[in-house]
């Protein structure tokens, strides 16, 4: 492997990274393949170079998707994991 790239478990775990991150801050992320011809000439990336793959964060929708996050309460509201093994 070159020094330059990286490998498919470390994209991963990078994605994953962001995946928490974006949930931490109450917000959505979505990766998708980014492997488009028409996004490299957007990018005007040259003919050796390409998109492997991209990551959206932002708020979710809250009307009419499957994917929208739950909204979690504030921090000092939630129960510790002590908390919710006892009875309420």
């Amino acid at each position: 492997m070159d020094r330059g790239q990286t490998s498919e478990a470390e994209r991963a775990l990078r994605a994953g990274n962001v995946y928490l991150m974006a949930a931490a801050l109450g917000l959505g992320a979505w990766f998708h393949n980014g492997d488009r011809p028409s996004l490299a000439a957007k990018l005007g990336l040259g003919p050796d170079e390409r998109v492997l793959f991209a990551q959206t964060v932002g708020h979710p929708s809250e009307v009419g998707s499957h994917r929208a996050l739950r909204e979690r309460p504030p921090r000092e509201e939630r129960r510790s994991r002590a908390d919710r093994r006892a009875p309420r």
